[in-house]
């Protein structure tokens, strides 16, 4: 029954008193028989049961009187340790003094019978319980006990030790905690329990959770737990585990799903019988709805919207904790109420000087016993500080801050949380002091501005102080915030300070970046892509975080303010599809002339072995992935550190470096007779159009020696904004502003975009663009520059990063698994136009593709042929794909984006005719994430309406159909930007086609290379000029085609 109660299935309070009562009369009865080993025994469960500690108290002291002789020795030690635990916990000065004369009393009769593990046990009181430990200092010392009871055997005090050990976050010992923990699923395992191990997954995700370089490892671990629980799991333990779902969503940034499991854990918590399970749910809930509002801009309808339902749930939850005695719940909600009160008033003139938080910090005073050490008094400090600031009053706050850094400058040991905190207030403090001294058009003195400046100094000063002690604290993302806060001074104080101090300061805080950018890396690589899309999909939440964007933006602006182009490139880049580059790195395959040397390397052999056993055992069930992607992280660490698999390392990191294999590159340049002063990475900084400083767009040009030029265009971001709303926007059956006779003057109204490239790169040039936010949704390709579009000038392909276009070299070198197979054999033409409405131009299609399959031989598939199963198996084989038909892009869901095919049914022998959906079926990016293309370059033309268009998240994060081809092998993909007319499909392929041919028919050797980039310049060039025929003139048509990824096609034949 107790248990049950303790698990929340029975009333906690009522259980346990009704179970001391039938317990003590037991153990009475048994004490007056004399039988007083049994008595002691359940003495010691009936004082774990009684609510009041002076009973309990008075009960053991009873007890131990009844034991005398030399034959109670045992007992009377064992009483004694129980009695030192309850003075210790005593808030009683003079009950605790007695604490040391009861320990060695204890410890005495312990030595004398030589007790196998009753000093141990009291070692392990004194410093859970002692006043004299800090949290670090207590984990320390009791994991050292985790040793002694091995050495005794006793397994079940080592996991209680290792369980207290755990209890609190520990900063400074995070290697520490990882060892504790994986120590404790070994005892675990032992004991074969499955609660203890369900409770050990939860507490290893929790302490995974707070580290950005494991978020992926928390995720991973809990989710199939959550989903798969077994019936019999408590509503307490159950409840937990959903608060810590919510708490991992919410790191992720995936906000519905952190509300919802929120949601479950309350609503789980209430079918139990513990009330302080339903406290803390709530609590989460509500900081759920707050984190929601923070999604939308500040006093908009959805974000009062949110916050006031945040508050509702907080004050109800308040006065119900005060109803059932829950103090410590009823103080940390007060906390945010109070804190939320003080960031509505900041907001509104009219409360400058009410203080508003003030009956909740009156509330939580009340709360806190006065004796409450310094160290738990800091948050309401912090709520103190901060509404006196807010309120002018400086001199106040500030007394308050240095009088509690004091009072920490005394402490034998100050946890690193606590003092960044007091740090970040003081620096705060400081900063609002010299906003207050300059003020908004207000006139000031020089001294009046010099104190402004040293208040900003200081203010900067302990705002670094703030940064490194969090550094020593596993709180990612306080450490995340807290460099970006460190940045916002930074650039209030530039002004105010000569160039030299400057520099010396950007160039301090581009150091504290670049750390910090480390845990933004760490965290999305975290996500081990072991699951494919799934994983691709978390790490695009990791890296849509406001605060990550924000890492990588601020890098490009303090680069560019040191006039380090090279550097403002780099974080451009490691900015750009992250996620997308990580999942194409994990397909990466490993050449075989670099297996070969590995193989016959037993250290590189076994390293690799170990790697792939840990990658396999995260696909297991049931096994605990925080663990196994440990020891998987530090395996792949040591493959990085050993030489002869740098080569491997290099391969899965080009997301890291952005540097480009010499060897792939070389080959591939001389495929097409390039040298490498002709490459040239072209990118375009776009700041935010609401941002209060210059939109002006900025743009980069970056060659292969690293050489990287800058310039600030005369286009502005809003232009931007507003010509994509000119050209796309239009009414239902409207004609395409862009196939207007005015289509082409309207796409250069852009021009400005490309046409400084005349002085930053050469005809015939290889441009790889990357471009950013809302210049995705621009056919740079297609603006003019000296009289033509940039793709007739240049070989022009996209890349959503360097990352990729590297990734995608490294496939093209790969060693195909298809090399005595013909032309004809790795060739496919799909065409399904299954339209009972459009029988002519399915006609047309089916003619048109039978003529590309003899410019360039290869099978054929037409209509009803088409089938998913066909064409996923088709595709497994071949590495050169032609598909015409239709694309389907799905705005609400881009997953659901698709290939439109055939089901295998020939609408047009059926009678249900009428039914424009018979026949069809769709191949969705799901689909095309989940196919594995061959080794080596495979390339697809998709000549489909919309095939080109990509949902891109934040962090220009690509997804949609091209980026799935990309993932699933393929080294190139033409496709279309936006719907363009089937005719036009037509006449663009047969022209193209015959470049191709023509292309083969004059290279020397074996390998057939095709430019792809040249054939596409050239075919777009005669469609813009009306040589394939004057209705496909206009921009509509011919700017909607481009190409991704690779420039060049290696060769059909399968060599490379």
């Amino acid at each position: 029954m107790v248990a049950a109660a303790v698990h929340g299935l029975l009333d906690e309070s009522v259980t346990k008193a009704a179970a001391s009562t039938t317990i003590s009369s037991l153990r009475q009865a048994l004490q007056a028989m004399n039988r007083l080993q049994e008595a002691s025994s359940l003495l010691y469960f009936e004082v774990q049961l009684i609510a009041i500690p002076e009973e309990a108290m008075h009960r053991l002291q009873s007890f131990l009187n009844v034991l005398n002789g030399d034959m109670w020795d045992v007992e009377r030690a064992l009483t004694l340790a129980e009695i030192f635990k309850l003075q210790l916990q005593s808030s009683d000065d003079t009950v605790r003094s007695k604490a040391e004369d009861t320990f060695k009393e204890a410890q005495e009769l312990f030595n004398k019978v030589s007790h196998a593990f009753g000093n141990i046990n009291l070692d392990f009181t004194r410093i859970s319980f002692g006043h004299t430990f800090s949290t670090e200092e207590k984990f320390v010392q009791i994991l050292n006990l985790v040793g002694k009871y091995f050495e005794v055997n006793h397994y079940g005090q080592m996991m209680l030790c290792l369980t207290t050990a755990l209890s609190e976050q520990v900063d400074a010992y995070v290697e520490q905690v990882k060892y504790a923990i994986e120590l404790q699923q070994q005892l675990a395992d032992e004991m074969g329990s499955e609660m203890i191990q369900t409770a050990i997954l939860m507490r290893a995700a929790g302490s995974a959770n707070l580290n950005a370089s494991e978020y992926g490892f928390a995720l991973n671990a809990l989710e199939p737990q959550y989903m798969n629980l077994p019936e019999e799991v408590d509503p307490k333990s159950h409840a937990l585990l959903a608060s810590i779902m919510s708490m991992i969503y919410g790191s992720f940034g995936n906000n519905m799903e952190a509300l919802k499991a929120a949601e479950e854990s309350l609503e789980i918590a209430k079918s139990g019988q513990s009330y302080k399970a339903c406290s803390d749910a709530a609590f989460i809930l509500g900081l759920r709805h707050l984190s929601i509002s923070e999604q939308y801009p500040r006093k908009s309808a959805e974000d009062i919207k949110w916050l006031s339902s945040a508050m509702d749930i907080l004050k109800e939850w308040i006065e119900s904790d005060a109803d059932n005695g829950y103090t410590d719940g009823e103080v940390q909600k007060c906390m945010l109420v109070g804190k939320w009160e003080n960031l509505r008033a900041s907001d509104d003139p009219e409360l400058k000087f009410t203080p508003v938080e003030k009956p909740w910090i009156e509330r939580v005073k009340k709360l806190l016993p006065s004796q409450t050490d310094v160290l738990k008094r800091s948050e309401l400090l912090d709520l103190e500080v901060s509404m006196l600031m807010r309120q002018g009053n400086f001199l106040e706050s500030s007394k308050l801050s240095t009088d509690y850094l004091n009072d920490l400058d005394k402490l034998p040991f100050v946890p690193p949380m606590i003092k960044a905190q007091a740090y970040s207030r003081d620096a705060h403090q400081a900063w609002l002091c010299s906003r207050a001294i300059v003020g908004e058009n207000k006139t000031t003195t020089a001294e009046e501005r010099l104190h402004a400046t040293t208040q900003l100094l200081s203010a900067l000063d302990l705002a670094n102080k703030s940064l490194q002690q969090w550094r020593q604290t596993s709180s990612s993302e306080l450490i995340i915030r807290s460099t970006l806060a460190l940045g916002s001074l930074l650039s209030d104080i530039l002004s105010t300070i000569s160039e030299d101090l400057e520099r010396d300061l950007l160039s301090g805080f581009m150091d504290e970046l670049q750390k910090t950018e480390t845990i933004c890396d760490d965290m999305r690589r975290s996500v081990i892509p072991i699951e494919g899309l799934t994983s691709l999909m978390n790490k695009r939440l990791l890296v849509a975080k406001d605060s990550s964007l924000k890492i990588y933006k601020l890098g490009v602006r303090i680069a560019l303010r040191l006039n380090d182009s090279a550097q403002a490139w780099t974080w451009l880049q490691k900015g750009k599809s992250r996620a997308f580059s990580d999942s194409l790195g994990a397909k990466l395959l490993v050449p075989q002339n670099l297996l070969q040397r590995i193989n016959s390397d037993q250290t590189a052999c076994d390293l690799l072995k170990a790697e792939q056993m840990h990658l396999d055992a995260l696909n297991q069930p049931g096994v605990n992935h925080i663990l196994v992607a440990r020891e998987l992280t530090s395996i792949r660490k040591r493959v990085q550190e050993y030489p002869p698999l740098a080569e491997i390392a290099r391969i899965r990191n080009t997301t890291l470096n952005l540097e480009i294999d010499p060897v792939c590159l070389d080959m591939a340049l001389s495929r097409t007779n390039l040298s490498r002063e002709r490459v040239k990475f072209v990118d375009w900084y776009v700041p935010s159009s609401k941002t209060k400083e210059n939109p002006q767009i900025i743009c980069f040009v970056r060659t292969l020696d690293g050489t990287t030029r800058t310039k600030q265009l005369a286009i502005s971001v809003t232009q931007v904004e507003a010509w994509i709303s000119k050209a796309f926007t239009y009414p239902d059956m409207a004609e395409h502003p862009l196939n207007k006779k005015t289509g082409n003057r309207l796409l250069q109204e852009m021009n400005a975009l490309v046409d400084w490239l005349t002085d930053y790169s050469a005809e015939g040039d290889l441009l790889v663009l990357s471009p950013s936010g809302q210049l995705n949704n621009v056919p740079l390709h297609a603006l003019f520059i000296e009289r033509r579009p940039l793709v007739e000038r240049n070989l022009v392909v996209y890349a959503s990063s360097a990352a990729v276009m590297s990734q995608c070299l490294d496939r093209s070198a790969s060693e195909r698994s298809c090399e005595e197979r013909n032309t004809g054999e790795t060739t496919a033409f799909f065409a399904v136009y299954e339209e009972p409405l459009h029988v002519n131009e399915r006609n047309l299609i089916f003619s048109h593709i039978q003529t590309l399959s003899t410019v360039l031989p290869g099978n054929v598939f037409l209509g009803p042929e088409v089938t998913k199963s066909r064409f996923i198996e088709t595709s497994s084989t071949a590495t050169w794909l032609h598909y015409h038909g239709h694309a389907r892009y799905c705005k609400e869901d881009v997953l659901q984006s698709s290939l439109i095919l055939s089901n295998g049914e020939d609408i047009f022998d059926n009678s249900n005719a009428e039914n424009l959906l018979l026949g069809r079926d769709e191949l969705s990016v799901v689909d095309l994430f989940n196919t594995t293309l061959p080794q080596g370059g495979v390339h697809f033309t998709i000549i489909a309406c919309e095939s080109a268009t990509q949902d891109l998240s934040p962090g220009d994060e690509p997804l949609g159909i091209i980026p799935a081809l990309l993932h699933a092998g393929a080294t190139s993909v033409l496709g279309c930007q936006w719907p363009i007319k089937s005719s036009a499909g037509r006449a663009f392929s047969e022209a193209f086609y015959d470049e191709v041919r023509y292309m083969r028919s004059i290279t020397i050797g074996g390998n057939q290379t095709v430019n792809l980039a040249q054939a596409l310049g050239i075919t777009v060039g005669k469609m813009r000029r009306g040589e394939l025929g004057v209705q496909y003139k206009q921009a509509y048509c011919w700017a909607s085609i481009a190409m991704h990824g690779l420039w060049f096609f290696p060769s059909f034949n399968g060599g490379t």
